[in-house]
């Protein structure tokens, strides 16, 4: 296993040795040189086992479309310190539940603006839960509390953790934007914070929870009009370089995306110097045959 930086802790690319040659895994990463929790992607052993010969790299490319690099978890915390700094009111803040650094984020700019937190939503209460007795999450002793005690305190103080960032159905988030949760009310001059792009798929449905939440008073702060409090967990165009170059495989294979972004990704291979020969694109049922003497086939419709 090799470390890589991603939106979730413990992230990691696989090596895989076989008898026909090595393999390298590269699902879901980016080369994020200041993550939150300081573990940089492990560049050595990835130049390493390129250095050993990689018959085939299979790596993400879903944001093959996007030029640069993908930008560092780092830019976030102060993106939503501007949000807080002109909030009179509660402030409601979602993200997908497994991104750890982005809820570490979240209660150090509650921290430093005096707020306390309340999690709400099981996944997020969770995750919370487990990312804390493993080390990958630290609370200030005495900033969390729980929803029902929250009466006691003034709204500006208040600064909400919550799961449903995908408009989840009974989600967390769901059920405060139809008033239906016991102890908590969103109010006029409160904020929410949309800390995720809606993932394929779910726009509609993250869009009208967006109009329900803006009917409501609120000040909804989402990706469309603010792009600056979400980055991806997913490399852009020079990450995806950058790893081929590192293992300079025989052969490639994108995964995890779409027919444009597979396409996008063979045009960055083909400028890294990859003959059509060596790129493959296998559909649902097929498959890539490897042979002993380094050679590739694709094989169509096996199952």
């Amino acid at each position: 296993f090799v470390h890589v930086t991603h939106s979730i802790p413990d992230a990691a690319n696989i090596i895989l040795k076989t008898p026909v040659g090595t393999f390298y895994h590269a699902a879901d990463y980016k080369f994020d040189w200041s993550p939150v929790d300081r573990r940089q992607t492990d560049v050595g052993a990835i130049a390493l086992a390129g250095e050993k010969g990689i018959l085939c790299l299979l790596s993400d490319c879903v944001r093959s479309e996007r030029k640069g690099y993908t930008l560092s978890e780092e830019t976030i915390e102060e993106s939503i310190e501007n949000q807080i700094r002109h909030t009179d009111g509660a402030v409601f803040f979602t993200t997908v539940s497994s991104n750890i650094s982005r809820i570490q984020q979240a209660v150090n700019v509650a921290h430093e603006f005096g707020r306390k937190v309340v999690f709400m939503g099981r996944s997020m209460r969770q995750n919370v839960e487990v990312s804390q007795k493993l080390g990958y999450l630290r609370l200030p002793s005495g900033i969390v509390v729980q929803s029902k005690s929250i009466r006691r305190i003034p709204p500006r103080k208040l600064f909400f953790i919550v799961a449903g960032s995908q408009a989840q159905e009974d989600s967390a988030l769901s059920r405060l934007a139809n008033n239906e949760h016991k102890d908590v009310r969103i109010h006029p001059h409160d904020t929410i914070i949309f800390s995720a792009d809606p993932i394929p798929g779910y726009e509609q449905q993250v869009h009208k929870l967006v109009n329900k939440l803006t009917k409501l008073g609120a000040h909804v702060v989402y990706s469309d009009i603010n792009d600056e409090l979400h980055v991806s967990g997913h490399g852009a165009q020079n990450d995806l370089m950058l790893m081929m170059g590192l293992t300079h495989p025989r052969f490639i294979i994108p995964i995890g995306g779409e027919a444009r972004q597979v396409r996008q990704y063979f045009l960055l291979a083909e400028k890294m110097g990859y003959r059509e020969h060596q790129l493959f694109a296998p559909e649902e049922k097929d498959a890539v045959e490897f042979t002993s003497d380094k050679r590739a086939t694709l094989v169509k419709k096996v199952a």
